[in-house]
């Protein structure tokens, strides 16, 4: 695979490096640069879509394959982002709508209201509060140094809202 990427770092592909004011750069300066590395023989684009370019709809018009959430916090409230955090949550919202599918941290407390109100298939990826544990009571270790929950079997887990979903014990190394 030949990949481009947009994002806080700047636009790269190939040899290319441009540097980006935005996180999510304007739609035309996306658009422009999709065409751009699909000319160079560009097959991937790992995009950084920020809540900010959602509101601004800059990506307005692209379908992503896969999107990655990670979190909902507070922390992008304010007069030079979202009034509050119900529009913040709109705004993430739109990743879920754009995306044919999602990759999602279950360990969110928001995952919920996403998995409620979108209608696209959500895999998830988390420790199950593995912070909180101490990782030999929880977790054991494969002869691949892999750690993963005891008994490894997926199990139906109930989110914050009530809706069952699958949950499928995560691998992760220390």
């Amino acid at each position: 695979r030949k990949v481009g990427l947009m994002g806080t770092v700047g636009i790269m592909y190939g040899d290319t490096l441009i540097e980006s004011p935005n996180s999510t750069p304007e739609s035309t300066v996306i658009h422009h640069y999709l065409k751009e590395m699909y000319e160079n023989g560009i097959d991937t684009v790992v995009m950084e879509a920020t809540s900010q370019g959602f509101k601004l709809h800059r990506t307005h018009g692209i379908t992503f394959d896969v999107g990655i959430y990670t979190n909902l916090s507070p922390d992008h409230i304010g007069p030079n982002e979202h009034e509050s955090f119900e529009e913040y949550k709109e705004c993430k919202k739109m990743l879920f709508s754009q995306s044919k599918t999602i990759i999602a941290n279950g360990d969110c407390e928001h995952l919920g209201y996403f998995r409620e109100n979108c209608d696209v298939e959500i895999t998830t990826f988390g420790f199950g509060n593995v912070q909180h544990k101490a990782v030999d009571e929880k977790y054991e270790k494969d002869e691949n140094g892999l750690y993963t929950e005891y008994g490894l079997a997926p199990e139906t887990r109930v989110d914050e809202e009530g809706k069952e979903y699958q949950y499928e014990p995560c691998w992760f190394r220390i």
